[in-house]
């Protein structure tokens, strides 16, 4: 009966050692840390209540890639809306995030679509709020709370400074729905959080 030659055995034996590393090098992979300002547009307000203006924000994502250009993955968002010049608000999201890169962009400078679907959640502190009308009335209002689905959508580019690490800016829009909890109720000082639009720069590291 012939032995197995030592040199198959090798063989063997590297073969199996090369497909974790075959496996790995196709795995396609980004993290994302971005800051920025945001509006959000208010709906259904009281007579007299303020509107929303710009307050910062920050977001963290990354994605893993489905197939060629096209990546999915997770975002945790947080922004500040002042409402009336004074009264701020924090609200706070996460969800999920697709991300659609353009085709006839190549090399360092690739632009992309963002697409997500996520929940908010807002808390507004104890505040003082004037009610106008024939005879304007100063009102103290509690704490409140409130939870809406959101639907963030995004136009990006970015510019790819060494292999794994990139500069990007995006600017978009949220909107949303199904609103619930006692910052939305109605009789609330604010109104609802239908629309928000923002703009923001930060980093990409992977690959």
């Amino acid at each position: 009966m012939r032995r197995p030659t030592t040199t198959g055995g090798l063989a063997l034996v590297a073969v199996l050692g090369l497909v974790p590393h075959a496996a790995e090098a196709q795995v396609r992979w980004d993290a994302e840390l971005t800051e920025g300002v945001e509006r959000r547009v208010l709906t259904s307000k009281p007579p007299g209540a303020g509107d929303a203006s710009g307050g910062p924000l920050l977001e963290a994502s990354a994605h893993v890639a489905l197939i060629p250009l096209v990546r999915v993955g997770l975002y945790a968002h947080y922004d500040v809306s002042p409402v009336g010049g004074q009264d701020t608000r924090d609200i706070y999201s996460g969800g999920l995030d697709l991300r659609l890169v353009f085709p006839w962009l190549r090399g360092d400078v690739r632009a992309y679509l963002r697409v997500g679907i996520g929940e908010a959640m807002t808390y507004a502190p104890a505040h003082a709020f004037v009610a106008e009308g024939s005879r304007p009335t100063s009102l103290f209002l509690a704490a409140s709370h409130g939870a809406f689905t959101e639907v963030p959508v995004a136009l990006g580019v970015l510019y790819r400074v060494q292999p794994r690490l990139a500069f990007m800016a995006e600017a978009g829009t949220r909107v949303g729905l199904a609103f619930a909890g006692s910052a939305y109720r109605s009789g609330s000082a604010s109104g609802d959080d239908a629309l928000a639009v923002f703009v923001d720069v930060g980093v990409m590291w992977g690959r």
